[in-house]
């Protein structure tokens, strides 16, 4: 039975952003940009709308468009708190973009509470739409019969008891007008507490195809063309409770038109059931997650098992086959190698290789395998598409980081993520334990495909030192191929002196001018609000200038 919607008053989109706005005050605006978090409070203060006069000139922005984007969110209703789904609500009711379209589903809950609650905010906006479902058929179902009566040309997913930023939608609208050819957009996320206060932040890289292969980093707010959820069907109900990492895995299968909004537009609100805050909450979450994953590497003719990585539920290891050693050659590198002749070993090791090699795998002087599958774990991931380069992680006799994963710099010179910090720590978001993507592989730790060498012409005579892999690397990386961080593949090393600082050279400052048009505005695997000149993945507390996406 359909209780409210929008086509009721056949007010057209148009005619409906015309009506008279829910404008949030100031104080409520400023109480949406608390922490308990003194550094994330800092960092909010200049990254969030505390004023009405803002909210306001956002708004007469999107109606100044001529063809402002037109976007339904989709929220499926089972006895929600109805207090929280108020607040959900209220967000989207908040909005300072007007052309949304707000669809409600609610799957039979016994309680008439939260119902109430979505019929209430009807009567007063016709951009609501509810549907009371005659009988229980879970998420999926709830979303899918949402999205059925969404009109428009994108649909974004919102959780019952979640929170929109009141920019949440002008930003996304921004993001498509920049890129119309784009089919899905996702934004950065935290946390809200119990006590109204945002923490936990979750900020992305740009689109990241294997890091997706570890875990759904995606998460929310999530933007989709509709015609593309369409042509996917929606939402698939044996995935329940991962449907959502399910849909991102299919969707990225037939469009790599997926575009990052590096700004923090959905709030997860935490409570004793969620997930977000209790691991143990959910355990089938994880269970469909993995399912999901091995049917997509399934999909991509590559039938493996998944695992979770230990310790970090959420995130899973795609156990690829093995690679025949007789495929690739392994090159160690002398002790004690000057930088200044890098790019003459290199090249003389790969002058040696025989016609039969495939890959090549180059180690450092004093690299130690700290299993036997590590070369081979290595190699493993050069059978992915796409994937042209990976890098191991090392660390010292004092079982001390000294690479998981670098990150381009503007001046040339790359950081060295959680260098010096215990081989335990995980990292921010545990990115020192599960395979993501990076820009550039380690110079001394690196096994890549040769037909990449043999398409480059090998390494490029600017460099002499091992900026002269970064090089090869950011070369192929403009032909479509990524590198991945993977941790799995540990080498162990008694001196790292010579891995803390190799790019003491006259190469970085070159390195930084050709490279400048695809850094200067960040590393796109690395968050953009993060400290540059920390290993620790900081905020970084200066003022922004943010991208509408990436």
């Amino acid at each position: 039975m359909l209780f409210a919607h929008v086509g009721r008053r056949r007010y057209g989109w148009r005619l409906l952003a015309l009506l008279p706005a829910a404008v949030p005050d100031d104080d409520h605006l400023a109480s949406l940009c608390r922490s308990p978090w003194a550094d994330y409070q800092r960092w909010l203060r200049s990254r969030c709308i505390e004023h009405s006069s803002d909210w306001l000139r956002l708004r007469r922005t999107a109606l100044s468009w001529r063809c402002p984007p037109r976007i339904t969110l989709v929220v499926p209703i089972f006895e929600t708190d109805p207090d929280q789904l108020d607040a959900c609500i209220a967000s989207v009711r908040y909005q300072s973009y007007p052309f949304w379209q707000l669809c409600l589903a609610d799957d039979c809950s016994p309680s008439p509470d939260a119902l109430d609650i979505a019929l209430a905010h009807a009567r007063c906006d016709p951009r609501l739409q509810v549907r009371r479902l005659e009988r229980n058929i879970g998420i999926c179902g709830a979303t899918n019969r949402a999205i059925s009566i969404a009109t428009g040309d994108y649909v974004g997913f919102l959780d019952h008891d979640d929170m929109l930023a009141p920019d949440a939608l002008h930003r996304v609208a921004e993001a498509i007008r920049a890129d119309p050819a784009a089919d899905v957009f996702y934004s950065d996320r935290d946390m809200l507490s119990e006590q109204g206060g945002r923490f936990m932040h979750l900020l992305k890289p740009a689109w990241s195809p294997e890091t997706l292969l570890a875990g759904n980093y995606i998460f929310h707010l999530t933007v989709y063309r509709r015609a593309l959820l369409e042509r996917l069907g929606g939402l698939r109900a044996e995935y329940e409770g991962s449907q959502d990492y399910d849909l991102i895995l299919r969707a990225s299968e037939i469009t790599d038109r997926i575009r990052h909004i590096p700004r923090v537009l959905y709030h997860w609100r935490e409570h004793a059931v969620s997930i977000a805050t209790n691991a143990a909450a959910k355990g089938y979450v994880y269970d469909a997650g993995k399912a999901a994953l091995r049917d997509a590497m399934r999909r991509r003719g590559l039938a493996t098992e998944v695992t979770d990585v230990e310790g970090f539920r959420g995130h899973y290891r795609p156990e690829l086959p093995v690679v025949d050693p007789g495929r690739y050659e392994i090159a160690l590198l002398p002790a004690g190698l000057s930088p200044e002749t890098y790019r003459e070993r290199l090249v003389h090791v790969m002058d040696n290789v025989s016609a039969a090699c495939e890959f090549v795998v180059v180690l450092g002087g004093g690299l130690t395998a700290t299993s036997s599958a590590a070369i081979a774990e290595m190699v493993r991931w050069l059978q992915l598409p796409g994937v042209g380069f990976v890098t191991g992680r090392v660390v010292d006799a004092d079982s001390r980081i000294v690479h998981a994963g670098l990150v381009l710099r503007a001046e040339g010179v790359p950081l060295n993520l959680f260098q010096g910090q215990p081989a335990t720590n995980p990292g921010y978001m545990a990115y020192a334990a599960v395979m993501r993507n990076v820009a550039v592989p380690h110079p001394y730790c690196v096994a890549f495909r040769r037909a990449q060498w043999d398409a480059a012409g090998g390494l490029s005579t600017r460099y002499v030192g091992p900026h002269a892999m970064l090089d090869l690397a950011m070369r192929a990386a403009g032909e479509g191929w990524r590198a991945l961080y993977v941790p799995y593949a540990e080498f162990s090393i008694d001196d790292a002196s010579d891995w803390k600082s190799p790019w003491a050279l006259g190469d970085a400052p070159r390195f930084a001018v050709d490279t400048h048009s695809m850094v200067s505005a960040g590393d796109r695997y690395f968050p953009l609000g993060m400290r540059l000149d920390r290993h620790d993945m900081a905020l970084d507390q200066t003022p922004p200038a943010l991208p509408a996406m990436r």
